[in-house]
Parts: structure tokens; sequence; C-alpha cells
């Protein structure tokens, strides 16, 4: 039985798998409010580990009735494979701890932790200036002490430093026209930590996105490309419900198709070479169009993520749950209290009532989980145009 599961905070347990990780509190609760998520993005005839809201599941099959041939469940003894947002040490000694087996060995877990490290950015730019004819941004640098970072703080800004591992919007510190007092602190804990922080260029951003890759047996193939949008702190808010045909004619007012080709050509040699076979799962790479000198410029690799993405769910929610041609939103919202949770859902389902014909949204808000009085978090689409209303509710920094 394959058997999914949705574990968000896998960025920060792997900032912490040398040592003892104790989950966020609000980590644990995202967990828990979006258990179901897998549903959209599993294989037919697979499983998911969460508790199931019978009223619900019972309403998404009957408009979805590809989900028939998914089931859920409580526990993972028996399941092979288990297919996770993401692979850790951590989790990984929480599912033994439950009587699951056949899973990941440290050797394994170990790799997947030195290929989600943030210098293998600085790697894969160095690759793709072999086959990318545009400029290219600067190499981000790994320092490994105080010295290092002072030196590089005193020169060039604005400037960005990367914990080597963290989640979405964390382990970020922006240096804009000088050293705050708090900076040297925040680099010394993140050396110590992690060994090294990385820096690089803070550049001038105009558009997220991202392109998608699928490592199996076979080989690294491209999944397609997500069009997504960050907070200023750099955590994620939301992806645009497109095809890639639409998501390329948007990126085109920038660049060059016959360069963003050249990107997903290089990529998929240097994953194939430096990925493939060890690594088996999705691969994100984020990506992003900026300004420099009043020209606009391509940054081909911010940041890889070797896990499941919200690009890659919202990517494959489209393909397999929107009218071909329409258009849309995919969002995760959190709210601090009950009543403001009632509220949206309550606003949205009336305002934007679900339309769906052969299993497919025409128009229309879906929940992608169930809520409850408990939740905080919610995963919803919208797909149509959204009216202009102010919000009422709170966004915060989601861990993918």
């Amino acid at each position: 039985m394959k058997l999914y599961l949705f574990n968000p905070d896998h960025d920060l347990a792997l900032a912490r798998s040398e040592g003892r990780y104790d989950v966020l509190k609000s980590a644990s609760r995202f967990a828990a409010d979006c258990a179901s998520l897998p549903l959209w993005y599993a294989d037919e005839g697979a499983s998911v580990l969460a508790e199931c809201d019978e009223s619900w599941r019972a309403d998404v099959v009957r408009r979805f009735p590809a989900l028939t041939n998914v089931d859920f469940v409580l526990s993972a003894v028996g399941a092979s494979p288990i297919v996770p947002w993401g692979w850790n040490v951590h989790l990984r000694n929480i599912l033994t701890s439950r009587g699951a087996v056949d899973l990941p060995n440290d050797e394994t877990l170990a790799l997947v932790k030195r290929l989600s490290h943030r210098r293998v950015v600085a790697e894969a730019l160095e690759c793709l200036r072999l086959s990318v004819e545009t400029a290219l941004p600067d190499i981000p640098r790994e320092l490994f002490s105080m010295q290092e970072v002072d030196t590089a703080s005193r020169n060039c800004l604005p400037l960005i430093f990367k914990a080597p591992w963290s989640g979405s919007g964390k382990g970020l510190f922006r240096l804009a026209d000088s050293v705050p007092p708090g900076f040297g602190g925040w680099a010394r804990n993140i050396i110590e930590c992690q060994h090294s922080v990385m820096v690089e260029r803070f550049y001038d951003k105009v558009q997220d996105f991202a392109m998608e890759f699928r490592v199996d047996e076979n080989g690294v193939s491209f999944a397609g490309y997500s069009l997504f949008s960050t907070s200023v702190r750099g955590a994620y808010a939301c992806n645009e419900l497109l095809s890639d045909e639409m998501i390329v004619a948007r990126l085109n007012r920038y660049v060059s198709t016959e360069i963003l080709e050249q990107v997903k050509t290089g990529l998929l040699r240097f994953f194939n070479e430096r990925y493939f076979p060890v690594y088996r799962g999705y691969l994100g790479v984020d990506m992003m169009v900026y300004v420099e000198n009043g020209a606009f410029r391509l940054h081909p690799c911010v940041e890889i993520n070797a896990r499941m993405t919200m690009g890659v769910v919202a990517r494959l929610f489209y393909d397999r749950f929107v009218e071909p041609g329409m258009t849309g939103s995919f969002e995760v919202n959190y709210f601090a209290k009950a009543e403001d949770m009632a509220r949206f859902v309550h606003r949205m389902s009336h305002e934007y009532p679900l339309n769906t014909e052969n299993g497919r949204i025409r128009a229309g808000w879906l929940l992608l989980c169930p809520v409850t009085d408990a939740s905080q978090y919610a995963v919803s689409v919208l797909v149509g145009e959204k009216k202009a209303m102010k919000p009422f509710f709170l966004k915060k920094s989601v861990f993918l």
C-alpha cells in the first residue's frame, strides 16, 4: 500500500536533524489541519495518513470521481512505500516508533539533507553558466566564520544572508544599507548550529516562478511550471492556477522561451548527474525575474527544494481538476481565531459557489482540506475572477 503523509515542518526538521528537534506548535497545527492535502496529488489506489471527515470526503468524491480510489488510514503499519512531504531523521524516527518498516536508512537521509543544502544552488548556477545564453546572477558564497561574515557585510550592500537549511521565509536576513545590531548574533548562531551561512546579492524582484521536476526509477523529468507569490519576508503566500502555456506566456514579458528551455535542459542535466539515482521524488527550483539597470534579468536558481512543494500541488491540481483554459488561485491562509475561519469559509462558499462538470472545476471556491472548530490553517482554490474585498484574516508564514 502506497501511503502519503503531510509533514510541512520538513525543512525545519532538516536544520535540526543532528540534534533534538522540538516541533513548533504552529507547525503541528498546520500538519493536523491540512493532513488531508495529499488526497489531491496521491496516485490512484494509494492511501493518505489522516483522519477522514466522511461528509467532506463524500462531497469531494461526488464532484471529483477520480478520487474514489484514494483511501484514508490512521496507521502507517504495513505501508510501502511511504511518500511524505519530505524525508528527514525526525520523521523516520516517529514512523519507526509507530511500527512502520522499510524506511530510509541513515545514509539515504544524510544524502537528502546534503542535497537540500543551499550550497547546491551555487553548484547548479555554475552548471547553468555552461548552457544558458544570457547573463546570470552572481554565484552565492558560503561563509564559515564571523570574520568572513564581517568582511562580506561591509561591502556591496544590499545583501541577503541565508541559513543552509530553513523553512519558507525563515533563516533569511537582509542587509539593505547598513548592518543592524541583531545581525551579528543571528549569523553567529547560524554558523554554530549549521556550520556556515550563505550570502548573495539582494535583487529587485519582479516575478517569482518555479520549474518543477520529478525523479523516479527512469531518471529526471520536467513536471511543469508554477507561478507563485511570497510575502515581503519571503514566506510562501499563494500560487496562480494556470496552464504551463499560460505561465510561459506571462514569463515571455521578461524572458524568451528559448532561454527558459535552455535553463530546463541545464537543470535536467544537473539533476540527472547529482540527484539520480540516489533521490526519488519531486524537485522544485524557485526562480525569479528581477530588474537590474533598467533591464529584466532571470535568476534561474534561487532555491532548490528536494521535497514536495505547494507549486507541485498547484500544478497537479490544475492539470487534474480544473477546466482547461480557466484560471484561478491556490492559497494557504492562517486564522488566529475560530470565528475568523468561520467567516472566511462562509463568505467564500457563498460568494463563489462551486461549479464542476465531468470532475473539473469550471468556477468557484473549494476547500482542499476539511475545517473543524480547532482549525487555523486552510488550503483552498478559487477558479474564476476574484471580487475586490477587504481582507479580514491574517497571513502567516508557512513551512513550505
